[in-house]
């Protein structure tokens, strides 16, 4: 039975760090279907004191619940700024409360007030209940994604 929570969304902080870093840890877990091979002392804090890296949190009463990490990149086309989401995770038992879209919502406006001049993301092909609230709040890039791995 699925109850509704209440939660809140606010930017992420690095006191926040190690509250990041636990669900990181599984959503890496998720992502990877692995061990996370991260920095032992925690990569968050860092992530977060890095001056281009936005993070913002859900919490349900105090915990850390769901994340979304923007990077703010220069757009060289147009010459300004871009958003780049590069992951947004909401734990197992906190999904289907409207969380991600709450925290889309929330980057999204942010990019729109800072006059970034898009928001970009990547999906994995196989990450199909993400893949369905993406086509519903935006539109597919007429680009490809490769990547070289080392």
């Amino acid at each position: 039975m699925e109850t509704d929570l209440s939660y809140s969304i606010r930017r992420l902080t690095t006191e926040d760090g190690p509250h990041l870093e636990i669900l990181r840890r599984a959503y890496a877990a998720e992502m990877c279907d692995a061990e996370d091979e991260g920095e032992p002392n925690g990569f968050a804090a860092t992530l977060l004191s890095e001056p281009n890296v936005h993070g913002w949190g859900a919490f349900i009463n105090g915990n850390l619940v769901a994340f979304a990490i923007v990077f703010r990149l220069p757009e060289a086309i147009s010459g300004r700024w871009c958003g780049l989401l590069d992951d947004l995770f909401v734990a197992p038992d906190a999904r289907r409360q409207g969380i991600a879209q709450d925290l889309l919502d929330t980057v999204a406006n942010y990019g729109k007030e800072q006059c970034w001049t898009h928001l970009r993301w990547l999906v994995p092909e196989n990450d199909m209940p993400a893949i369905a609230l993406y086509e519903r709040v935006a539109e597919e890039a007429p680009w490809r994604s490769f990547m070289i791995c080392y």
